[in-house]
């Protein structure tokens, strides 16, 4: 994985050296941990032998019953932390001393959902959130924040698409993803936090959202293969 800070590129490498005793090689933070990405994503940072804290609020966009199904082999193992709660309310200090990477998967997902009356969560999840997390690293910025963006931001662009094609939403989701973009940018402008923008197209796998449309896709492969 490669990140750019100032211009210049720099590896953010996955080691599979595991922990001496109790001792971490490194402390993450990973929001959204509950979800599909997210998940995986704390698993494998164990398993590199990291200290993980996860912290999810569980919005209820898919069963928050397989959200905690997601959550309960990481509370097994060494080194992990959960903490249910809204990065809008939280108190940010104390989560984020000592941290090394950030991870920023947590968001409100779902481009039919952000229209109408249903719009507000997402600017509370993917926008207010964001600044907030930004905010809190102000004063000790961390290796990297890594911000888990949207293809919503090009809206209907032309294929094949890279990363230099114009951004150009055409729901508030893609809207609200942009806007955790651009709050990236400027908190590295201003405060030279590094951040790294990754936009996923369709994720998919185990644990994915019964509602997206390629779990109905990948499940039956699953169950022949």
């Amino acid at each position: 994985m490669q990140g750019y800070s100032d211009g210049k590129p720099y590896a953010l490498s996955w080691s599979k050296q595991k922990p001496s005793g109790s001792t971490f090689r490194y402390k993450r933070l990973a929001e959204g941990t509950a979800g599909f990405v997210g998940s995986h994503l704390a698993e494998r940072l164990l398993d590199a032998g990291h200290e993980v804290i996860g912290v999810d609020c569980l919005v209820p966009y898919y069963s928050t019953d397989l959200k905690r199904r997601n959550v309960a082999p990481l509370l097994e193992r060494d080194g992990y932390t959960f903490i249910e709660g809204d990065l809008v309310d939280i108190e940010l200090g104390p989560l984020v001393q000592g941290i090394d990477l950030v991870f920023h998967q947590a968001a409100q997902a779902g481009v039919r959902a952000s229209w109408g009356a249903g719009f507000s969560p997402y600017i509370r999840h993917n926008v207010i959130a964001t600044q907030r997390l930004l905010e809190a690293f102000t004063h000790r910025p961390p290796r990297a924040f890594i911000y888990a963006s949207s293809s919503s931001v090009y809206g209907n662009s032309p294929l094949p698409m890279c990363e230099d094609t114009r951004p150009q939403p055409l729901s508030p989701y893609g809207m609200s993803k942009l806007a955790g973009e651009h709050l990236c940018t400027l908190y590295h402008q201003n405060f030279g936090i590094p951040t790294v923008v990754l936009r996923y197209f369709t994720v998919y796998g185990h644990g994915s959202a019964p509602t997206w449309p390629s779990t109905a896709l990948f499940l039956p492969c699953c169950a022949t293969s």
